[in-house]
């Protein structure tokens, strides 16, 4: 990537002065001996380099000013500022040169220069720019206009509703994984590591995919990003704004990535080798050999050649416009977006606090939806089938559990929580005595179990038959009364969690 010096001198009257770094935002490092490292506040003199990661620097002198973006960088050299790469806005009384040119802003003045990706221009905001030497004799650049650096031609040009130099920055957003198929990666300092759904990267980092797999980069605040297969993206920055916006500055490496931005979310570009695409709501495409499709709203295409407005139904390649025609790539991101944008749906609860032998999780989501499960303190993460149906039977051990379902699905989640107890022991009884009191009989039981219990008493007519009749009673001061008569009595004292006891008492004439 081509990268044009643009040397800035600060004035006032014929005098140098020195240059103050007046202001730090964010990640800013100075260049020294032994390496890159925090800047500071203070007078700069002499020469080395400046950058910023996720940040912004404000340069004064003699009352002008230069503030430096986010991933933007520049060099001192004999004390005068020369910017590599990316963003600056600059107010006048400056001087300084562009390309072997000399310009001039007088007082008042105002421009931007922005060194990004293909995009190389110095666009005039208020006042002029004079240029001269160099192929110029005596060239002003007006207010409104843009001069592309790379050939020297002026267009027309209209200044974001909120451009990034006015933006304050209140720290990073996050980039999460939201959805995926196959391999994703995340490179670390040293290597590259697999990502899982719900990882996040904070503000900068690089993603790459696989063969057959995609992934869904979700924003902090709104909108997302799909790479196809065998790509690879570089996040530059993600920032918060103290406005409440953000903005994101992304540069595509290889392979396609589908865009979904939503209105109002903030500042948003996407840079590839040959092409930066500006948007702020719109749905759009660009591939990483500078092919971009608009499907809804409008993209601000820069090339080397220029920049040109893209409005939806419509693609461009090479400066080429043309009408869009939709491919296989297309129609995948227009399927998953409908995917995407189903309502939330979650059909089933926990189970019942009855105590129960073994406990058993069924309930039906959007089949993309992430569901954890806590239990006790263990999470567990679910995956629901191509129907969305979940279903999860695990072994727990006998006693009371607290239970804490979540369902996430996207932006929206809801969270249940209660409580479950599972009980395998039988109950444990003694029949502590019978007696017979005229046409009834008195059974005396002790009973214990973790669980509610039922006690059933059983007698059976005919030694074949085993038809029974079954008298249900309640136990009052741990007695149970029941109809008396002579044979075998099954005592069956069942839990709540259907586990039996049985015991068979034969009453003869001795009671």
């Amino acid at each position: 990537m081509r990268f044009f010096l643009i040397f800035l001198t600060l004035f006032v009257g014929s005098a140098a002065q020195a240059l103050e770094l007046s202001e730090l935002e964010g990640r800013v490092e100075v260049r020294s001996a032994s390496g890159w490292e925090a800047a500071k506040i203070g007078l700069l003199t002499g020469s080395g380099s400046l950058r910023t990661l996720v940040g912004q620097l404000t340069l004064e002198e003699g009352g002008g000013r230069l503030k430096l973006g986010s991933r933007s960088s520049l060099e001192l050299k004999s004390n005068e500022p020369a910017l590599t790469d990316g963003q600056a806005y600059v107010q006048g009384p400056l001087v300084g040169f562009v390309n072997q040119v000399h310009f001039r802003l007088e007082r008042g003045s105002r421009a931007r220069v922005d060194l990004t990706g293909p995009r190389s221009r110095l666009a005039v905001l208020e006042g002029k720019v004079n240029l001269y030497g160099g192929g110029f004799k005596n060239l002003n650049v007006g207010v409104g206009k843009s001069l592309n650096l790379l050939n020297r031609v002026q267009s027309d040009f209209v200044e974001d509703a909120r451009p990034w130099y006015l933006e304050k920055l209140s720290g990073l957003g996050a980039v999460r994984l939201e959805a995926f198929k196959g391999l994703v990666e995340l490179q670390t300092a040293t290597t590259w590591q697999t990502m899982q759904k719900g990882d996040s990267l904070e503000g900068e980092g690089s993603v790459r995919t696989g063969a057959a797999s995609w992934a869904e980069l979700g924003f902090e605040g709104g909108g997302y990003l799909r790479l196809g297969a065998a790509a690879h993206l570089k996040v530059l920055a993600v920032e918060k704004l103290a406005s409440g916006g953000r903005k994101v500055t992304l540069l595509l490496e290889q392979g396609s990535a589908w865009n979904v931005v939503g209105k109002g979310k903030g500042n948003y570009e996407l840079r590839t080798a040959t092409l930066v695409a500006g948007v702020r709501g719109t749905v759009f495409r660009v591939d990483a050999d500078g092919l971009l499709k608009v499907l809804e709203g409008e993209v601000a295409a820069s090339t080397k050649a220029g920049e040109q407005p893209v409005p939806s139904g419509q693609q461009v390649q090479n400066g080429q416009k043309e009408s869009l025609v939709l491919d296989a790539t297309d129609r995948f991101n227009l399927e998953r977006d409908r995917l995407r944008s189903l309502p939330f749906t979650l059909e089933g609860t926990l189970p019942s606090a009855t105590p129960k032998r073994d406990f058993t999780l069924e309930l039906r989501t959007n089949f993309d939806s992430e569901v954890s499960l806590k239990l006790g303190g263990q999470t567990v993460k679910l995956t629901p089938n191509p129907g969305g149906v979940v279903r999860y039977q695990p072994l727990l051990p006998e006693g009371e559990t607290l239970l804490e379902l979540t369902v996430t699905h996207y932006d929206q989640s809801k969270t249940l929580a209660g409580r479950f107890q599972i009980d395998r022991t039988a109950p444990q009884f003694t029949a502590l005595s019978v007696r017979r009191e005229g046409l009834e009989g008195v059974l005396k039981l002790r009973v214990e179990d973790a669980s509610p219990l039922t006690v059933r008493l059983s007698r059976f007519e005919g030694a074949n038959t085993r038809q029974n009749l079954t008298f249900s009673g309640s136990l009052t001061a741990g007695e149970l009364r029941f109809p008396w008569a002579f044979g075998p009595l099954e005592i069956r004292v069942e839990d709540a969690a259907d586990n039996v006891t049985v015991q068979i008492l034969e009453l003869d004439s001795s009671f």
